[in-house]
């Protein structure tokens, strides 16, 4: 029986570079307001730089640990459409936020962070491999997606109510898992003409689902 790891679902649906780009420069944009207007104000040193750096920083790791571990999304991430969630699908939790933050603490450190998004499959920076965490589109995984999500015969059986072995009601269920799936082929296509998914990760999605039509259609040859 075909089965479907998490993993292999959020590769599907990774954010877009530049996304996570702009969602960096919003974040950034609001932080500096928040720190630099106050600190300008309240001291009377003309040009306060390792100050501001060091209160920036510490900001920046406090918000991003908190917004992340919280709710997977900054206001960057909210404002493009973007959420950040561990490889296994899950809230990526505090420690995870602020591990995969580390890279900020030096210069050099955040560029090696970044670069590493252009050599990694899933899109992910050096400290996103380190924490385990991925950055998808969306607040969640698109429902034609997330069905293919342990979608194998067995399951979807299950999830249509069987109680029983009975050829007829076997069948009847089999019919309406069969008639489930594709209407969720049919929301993967609609997904793809909208342009949320790209054509490998269409033409991916797709040989999945018609893998388990035809397990689908087997079940019901044999019921």
């Amino acid at each position: 029986m075909t089965s479907i790891n998490e993993r292999v679902l959020l590769e599907l649906v990774m954010a877009k570079p530049w996304k996570r780009l702009l969602a960096w420069l919003i974040d950034q944009a609001f932080l500096s307001a928040l720190v630099l207007f106050p600190i300008f104000l309240l001291l009377a040193e003309p040009y306060p730089y390792v100050l501001i750096s060091e209160v920036l920083l510490l900001m920046s790791l406090l918000y991003f640990t908190l917004m992340e571990g919280a709710f997977g999304r900054s206001i960057g991430k909210l404002a493009v459409g973007i959420t950040v969630y561990s490889e296994n699908g899950r809230r990526v939790g505090f420690s995870r936020a602020m591990l995969r933050r580390i890279g900020m603490i030096t210069p050099i450190l955040l560029f090696l962070d970044a670069a590493v998004i252009l050599a990694t499959s899933r899109k992910q920076r050096l400290f996103d491999v380190i924490a385990s965490t991925v950055v998808v589109e969306g607040a969640r995984v698109p429902e034609a997606v997330a069905y293919l999500r342990g979608a194998d015969v067995d399951k979807l059986l299950a999830r249509c109510g069987i109680t029983s072995r009975a050829p007829v009601e076997e069948k009847r269920n089999l019919a309406r898992a069969l008639k489930k799936m594709e209407e969720m082929q049919a929301k993967l296509k609609a997904l793809r003409a909208r342009g949320e998914l790209t054509r490998g990760e269409y033409a991916r999605l797709k040989e999945k689902y018609e893998v388990r039509v035809k397990e689908l259609k087997e079940r019901l040859r044999e019921s």
